[in-house]
């Protein structure tokens, strides 16, 4: 599959990437929109955002749209094919702030397409993308997906 990877500063390229297979309790969703988010730009032209710096090729992206493909072993949540907004951040679910129901303020959440860690979170900006089931948001009926792209920054 074809994946927008950066590999340094000023080193963005269309590369081509196996197509990942979803393991329990996640999904695999059809990438259909992305939006090119600040933290994308620093990673391009400057190889990090803040004390996040480059020390492996990434796929960019954490603004994304698509479609639901399948579901690993377990609970499946969204019917195939439904439309979806892609929730970027992935909570560790043991820290004492998950264990308390406040998995927003995670001390130590994943965001897709971030080099805060080694090795470093892929991202969405490619033609296939799996996450946790949990992190699909279904769109409403209608909202065409380009503008849908904008759901995650809103």
């Amino acid at each position: 599959m074809l994946s927008c990877v950066i590999h340094g500063e000023g080193d963005l390229r269309v590369d081509e990437l196996p197509v990942p297979s979803p393991g329990p309790g996640q999904a695999l969703v059809a990438v259909r929109y992305g939006g090119v988010c600040g933290s994308d730009l620093h990673y391009w032209r400057h190889g990090g955002v803040g004390d996040f710096r480059l020390r492996e090729p990434m796929v960019l992206g954490h603004e994304v749209v698509g479609t639901v493909v399948s579901y690993g072993d377990g609970p499946s949540g969204l019917a195939v094919g439904t439309e979806v907004a892609v929730h970027p951040a992935t909570p560790c679910g043991v820290c004492p702030e998950c264990a308390s129901g406040r998995r927003n303020v995670c001390r130590d959440t994943r965001y897709l397409g971030s080099a805060a860690r080694t090795p470093h979170v892929q991202g969405g900006f490619a033609a296939r993308l799996v996450v946790p089931a949990d992190q699909l948001r279904p769109l409403p009926a209608g909202l065409p997906l380009r503008r849908a792209a904008l759901a995650e920054p809103l």
